[in-house]
This record gives structure tokens, sequence and C-alpha cells, in this order.
């Protein structure tokens, strides 16, 4: 089952592993994304909400370089807001609420049939767990999660 080998391995399935193991698919790496429960791929917290003063920059960063972040929350947004409206235009932040469920739903369905991404393989470490030699990944780094660990 895992005797393939990757360019690159993500370990983490929450928003920084999805957005690593997309960009390592898009440009073209065999990518590995492996994370704990695929139910739970991106899960938001309690208070589903992309966006605001600092996250809501990071977002944009992302969709500029052609990440998923923000085309999932505006697929699965339940309310759009601008934020701090009663203060000068460099204040103002959009923020999105998102239906939890879809957005999770979504990001698998990106992640694992979008047709840009043919080169990513998606496990649970209950697989990870059965494998009887370690995985090999060929790239000078492996991602965790959002970090960074050069081999």
């Amino acid at each position: 089952m895992f005797l393939e080998k990757y360019d690159t391995i993500v370990v983490g399935a929450g928003h920084a592993g999805c957005e690593a193991a997309a960009s390592a698919a898009n440009l073209g790496c065999k990518t590995l994304l492996v994370t704990m429960s695929l139910q739970n791929i991106a899960q938001m917290s309690c208070n589903p909400a992309m966006g605001g003063i600092a996250k809501g920059q990071i977002v944009r960063e992302i969709d500029a370089l052609g990440g998923y972040s923000g085309i999932v929350s505006d697929k699965t947004a339940v309310q759009f807001k601008m934020l701090n409206k009663s203060k000068g235009p460099a204040m103002w932040s959009p923020r999105v609420q998102s239906d939890r469920m879809r957005f999770s739903e979504e990001w698998r369905l990106m992640l694992g049939f979008g047709c840009y991404l043919r080169s990513l393989v998606l496990r649970s470490t209950s697989e990870w767990q059965s494998l009887e030699k370690p995985l090999e990944a060929h790239s000078d780094c492996l991602c965790l999660s959002n970090r960074l660990a050069h081999s």
C-alpha cells in the first residue's frame, strides 16, 4: 500500500497542512498528506470564521499565491461581514463565517477529487501505523503541518 515514493510528505491536515499539500501537488510533486482522521480535514473551531485583521491578511496572501482557503471559505459561507466599519478604511477587514461541516467537506473534495491535484494522496494514521517499511521523501524538506524540517 505504501510502497510508492513521494516527493513531499505533509503530516497534519489542518489549514496549513492542506494548503502545503495542495501547493506541492499543484507544482507537480507526488505528495502524501497524512492525518489522524480523513473526516476531520481542515476542521474549523467552534467559531468557524476566516478573516479579520490578521487572519484576513494571511488568507488574501494565500489566495494571491494560488491557495484554496479563500475559495473554500467563499463556497461554504454562511455570512460575510466587514469588520471595523466605524474606523478608518485602513482598519476595515472582511470576515466570513462558514458552515463547519461543509468547510471540511469542501476541503476533502478539493484535495481528494480535485482535477489539478492528481499527484496528491490522502492517508489516515491508521493506515500509516500498518507500514512495514518507512516512507521515503525525495525532496529536500519534509513538511510538518506549518513548519518545514529540512532533511
